[in-house]
């Protein structure tokens, strides 16, 4: 468990440095210029009014609820003792206080205000009625219309007058700012700041289209999502899951996997953040292609598929959470794991020039038939495609001949170079071992045959069959196929012998090395006796009273670590055993089969593969029937 904890500590590292990397799409967009791409809404949002159109429509809302000014009935009585004039001048005043007079500070305030008319109250009348606002008096005005009037009648008395009106002209009319203010609180309840509501999928702009106003604000409003707490969490819980997925697996859960997969999407995710952020390249151009073949030609196809969903996640969150790079990607990818595993040699790579910008126009087209009627597809977008398509394979024919030689990369292509049995090493071998050399070719068989049946790698176990005992051509007369009468053995002590025997592992191993033989065929040479007792010889040495310990007698190992090493120890082992055989009976044949395969299960030299037991029935029947063949007898399997 606590080796499980660490090994998910660089998955979680990853996540923060892509979260990290991840790219502002929408920096390439400026209002009045050409879309670099189409848009479409990844989420559903709102667009918020800005202060200025919230102002605009909260005047419109309160133009609307007209000021509210009451009526307030002034009793004038005008009695009969009262002088001309003044009784005159008092049934003017009543007049205009009668038809509605209101204050000066109220009639300026009214005035300013947005609403063109106001809400007359009178009481006990009881429905209000509107009014203009310009048909009120203000006192000013009644004052002075007053005044000029009866001072020019009366221009002796024109001090006595003025006291006079301002002694009993009131206004009659009063603006209620109180109710004004409430009634327009309660109708700016229903202002709203949404300006307009964009709902996911929803087309923004298209490529090549002018940007506007309205465009650039949802633009803009999509990327204040940009790199949220959100973004990085959903990454950590997304890598810490699929470190989860890879521990579960014994190809994928090795350091060297978990380095090669974190790097290789760091790498990748790195180089597509630069041309979204700094280019403005849209998905069509990847590098997932090359990415795809070189984890083909280092890992496990279940780690290259892996790589081919992280990054069509990846992609469809740096792309502003859509879903046509996530398609795009996985179907890509998808298709250069195919044609990896299609082609067999090495100029067959060029035909990714071709492949990947054919499939990449048809993804395209079919992804974008999914969401609109219309084809977006630029002579810039076949470039891309093109020039994409060219990096992968130049990429990858110049990577893979260099790792060839230098760690000694084991992939299909230079196994079909070994595969040749003019090789100067099978050469050697059939030359001073004759017999092993048929030996090597019956395993070769047999180990083919058997890895067929289960899906593991047929030409690694042929191949690898064939220089399995390269170690015998230093000593070709201890071992019983190259022996013509004479054994040697007989006049060396068990000890002795079996040091002989054991010693043709580590020079097979030399011998790979000094020829340039792929890891995985020195692999193969190193664990294909595992740590298996050498039986004669231990048997021979116990019946001699000899006091010797077991180790001595059995093979350092290691154990087979892959299905294709397990298959070359269970086919040398079998082969060798029907071999000396003195005759081909079926039924003995089949005993002896199912004998020797249980044995090394049970001894447990399989157990740091990941072959189950019905592989073992399965690899059973493969080798009864290529032992038919190579014997010409008929084994009976029912």
């Amino acid at each position: 468990m606590r080796n499980t904890l660490i090994k998910l500590i660089p998955f979680a590292i990853t996540s923060v440095l892509i979260a990290l990397m991840t790219p502002n799409i929408y920096r390439q967009f400026s209002m009045g210029k050409p879309a670099p791409s189409t848009v479409y809404a990844p989420f559903d949002f709102v667009i918020e009014k800005t202060p200025e159109e919230l102002r605009k429509d909260s005047l419109k809302i309160v133009s609307r609820v007209y000021p509210v000014v009451i009526y307030r009935e002034e009793q004038v009585i005008i009695p009969d003792t009262l002088p001309f004039m003044y009784r005159a001048l008092l049934e003017k005043i009543r007049d205009y206080m009668t038809e509605g007079i209101i204050s000066d500070k109220d009639y300026e305030e009214l005035m300013n205000d947005p609403a063109p008319r106001v809400k007359l109250f009178i009481p006990g009348t009881g429905k209000p009625f509107d009014m203009n606002k310009g048909d009120m008096i203000k006192f000013s005005s009644a004052f002075e219309d007053l005044f000029e009037s009866f001072s020019t009648a009366y221009p002796d008395s024109s001090e006595k007058i003025r006291i006079f009106i301002l002694n009993h002209l009131r206004p009659t009319l009063r603006y209620d700012r109180f109710t004004t203010l409430k009634n327009r609180e309660e109708a700016l309840k229903s202002l709203s700041r949404i300006k307009e509501r964009v709902y996911r999928g929803e087309l923004i702009v298209r490529k090549g289209q002018t940007v506007d106003e309205d465009a650039y604000k949802k633009i803009r409003e999509i990327a204040r999502h940009y790199r949220t707490p959100f973004h990085y969490l959903f990454f950590l819980i997304l890598f810490l899951l699929w470190g989860s997925v890879m521990m579960m697996g014994r190809a994928t859960s090795t350091w060297s996997s978990i380095f090669l997969s974190n790097l290789s999407l760091l790498i990748n995710s790195g180089a597509q953040s630069f041309l979204i952020s700094y280019m403005g390249i849209g998905y069509l151009f990847t590098l997932t292609p090359l990415f795809v073949m070189l984890i083909h030609l280092l890992a496990s196809r279940g780690l290259v598929q892996n790589f081919v969903i992280m990054m069509g996640i990846i992609l469809g969150v740096y792309y502003g959470v859509t879903f046509e790079p996530v398609a795009y990607t996985i179907l890509l990818g998808i298709t250069a794991l195919i044609f990896m595993d299609i082609i067999s040699r090495r100029y067959d790579i060029v035909w990714g020039l071709l492949l990947f910008p054919i499939s990449g126009i048809l993804y395209h087209i079919v992804i974008q038939k999914m969401r609109s009627p219309q084809i977006e597809l630029s002579m810039m977008d076949g470039v891309y495609l093109l020039v994409s398509a060219m990096i992968s394979v130049v990429g990858v024919a110049l990577f893979m001949p260099l790792v060839e030689k230098v760690i000694r990369l084991t992939t299909k292509f230079n196994l079909y170079d070994y595969a040749s049995l003019h090789h100067p090493l099978l050469k050697e071998l059939k030359e001073k071992a004759p017999g092993t050399y048929s030996h090597s070719l019956n395993v070769a068989f047999l180990a083919e045959e058997a890895a067929r049946a289960i899906g593991a790698d047929a030409l690694l176990c042929r191949v690898g069959s064939y220089y399995h005992d390269v170690g015998k051509i230093y000593n070709p007369k201890y071992f019983v196929e190259n022996q013509q009468g004479y054994n040697p053995h007989d006049e060396l002590s068990p000890v002795e012998s079996a040091r002989i025997i054991m010693e043709h592992v580590p020079k097979g191993v030399e011998l790979a090395r000094k020829y340039g033989l792929p890891n995985r065929i020195v692999d193969i040479i190193r664990t294909h006796h595992g740590t298996t007792l050498l039986k004669p010889f231990y048997k021979k040495a116990i019946e001699m009273g000899l006091n010797v310990d077991e180790s001595q007698f059995r093979y350092p190992g290691p154990k087979p670590r892959t299905n294709e090493e397990g298959i070359v120890m269970l086919a040398d082992s079998v082969e060798a055993a029907v071999r000396s055989l003195p005759e081909k009976d079926p039924a003995v044949i089949r005993n002896l089969v199912h004998k020797i395969l249980e044995e090394r299960w049970d001894e447990g030299q399989l157990e740091d593969t990941d072959l189950k037991k019905k592989d073992l029935h399965t690899i059973e029947e493969a080798f009864l029937k290529a032992l038919s063949s190579i014997y010409h007898t008929r084994i009976p399997y029912d």
